[in-house]
């Protein structure tokens, strides 16, 4: 546990030392205060994008003097992160063990520390889809459907990973239509009518209209690595494949996914899922990269362990797969903060979506292959 109490120890020390730089906690706090006082949230651009669903669950946070609320928001996401990691492992085909737990959870935090750091909604989106993927390969629905209902009511783009969650459970569809329907019914609880159904026609309007006009190079899609050539894609062209992506995994889960047991399926949704959500939506930042923390060092984990196995015949290649996967995932964190300092952000915007599009091009040939 010290690989996650140390790096929240640090960090929690930065927000002590200077409460509100460089995090998105006052963005969060003044949402709050203008859900109370009735006033409109969407004002700017580059404000409050987040669905009013969000006011209920930052609410507590935003009631604890400052910066307590801000540790506590970062640190249950860190608690949250940790527990799904080692909840995750036992349904990887290999033994747990804490030298392997330590190991995982520092290529894990190596990426998410600056969506951590910022106090980014992304760490909790991650916790909620590794949160989710623990409970869906026990079989407990109504578990990850709290988990990823919580996903959505932070961000609506987890209405992509609860379609494929549907199309592989059906038996999940009840489940996640009552808990999203509670959270976006919760902020009508201290709002009136007329002001609740105003903001979400409004907050409907921002993010549709944000995500269709994307056009800068600062975001680490799939848009990035050809922006970062010099080749931009409109964004009505950009949507499409966006949209054909996500049909096409759906129509291979539909086909492919039941084939696995239900710990192999949960493990392969999360993987499919994470690889979707950064790769496809036009706003993804570096930080929305702790995503893909947990998932690339389950696959890792699993990896050396067939590597460390002396009657697999293709031992070497699986512990080279291994060990460049934590690699990577170590270098996605750790060389993108130095290379900051001379190339500003524009390493991120290609590297790290072309991690993302490696590994998802990996899980996709495991699935239609049924490679173990």
């Amino acid at each position: 546990m010290l690989a996650w109490i140390v790096p929240l120890t640090v960090i929690s020390l930065g927000v002590l030392r200077l409460p509100g730089q460089r995090s998105l906690d006052p963005i969060y706090r003044w949402a709050i205060e203008a859900w109370q006082a009735h006033k409109p949230l969407y004002t700017d651009s580059e404000g409050f994008i987040y669905l009013p669903t969000f006011i209920p669950i930052y609410s507590p946070f935003a009631g604890m003097p400052v910066p307590l609320g801000e540790i506590v928001w970062r640190a249950v996401a860190v608690a949250g992160i940790g527990h799904a990691l080692g909840s995750l492992m036992a349904l990887v085909p290999r033994l747990r063990s804490p030298r392997g737990f330590l190991m995982l959870s520092i290529a894990c935090l190596t990426v998410s520390l600056g969506a951590l750091q910022m106090g980014q909604a992304n760490a909790w989106i991650a916790m909620s889809l590794f949160q989710a993927a623990a409970a869906l390969g026990r079989g407990r629905n109504w578990r990850a459907a709290a988990w990823l209902s919580l996903g959505f009511a932070i961000k609506p783009i987890v209405l992509a990973a609860m379609g494929l969650a549907v199309l592989r459970w059906p038996r999940a569809v009840l489940p996640l239509v009552v808990m999203t329907a509670g959270w976006i019914l919760a902020p009508f609880l201290t709002a009136p009518t007329a002001y609740f159904l105003d903001q979400y026609v409004a907050s409907l309007r921002t993010i549709l209209g944000s995500c269709a006009t994307v056009t800068e190079h600062r975001f680490a899609d799939f848009n990035g690595v050809f922006r970062s050539v010099g080749v931009a894609i409109e964004p009505r062209w950009s949507n499409g494949v966006s949209m054909a992506a996500g049909l096409s995994l759906g129509c291979i889960t539909v086909a492919w996914g039941r084939r696995f047991t239900q710990d192999r399926s949960a493990l392969q949704w999360l993987n499919v899922s994470c690889c979707y959500l950064l790769l496809f939506n036009p706003m993804t930042e570096a930080n929305s990269y702790c995503m893909l923390g947990v998932p690339a060092a389950l696959l890792a984990w699993e990896w050396l362990g067939r590597g460390e196995d002396s009657s697999e015949p293709r031992q070497t290649a699986y512990l080279a797969a291994g060990w460049v996967s934590i690699a990577v995932l170590l270098l996605m964190g750790s060389a993108s903060e130095l290379a900051r300092l001379w190339l500003g952000n524009s390493l991120d915007l290609w590297f790290f979506p072309c991690c993302a599009l490696a590994f998802g091009a990996t899980v996709m040939y495991r699935m239609v292959t049924r490679a173990n």
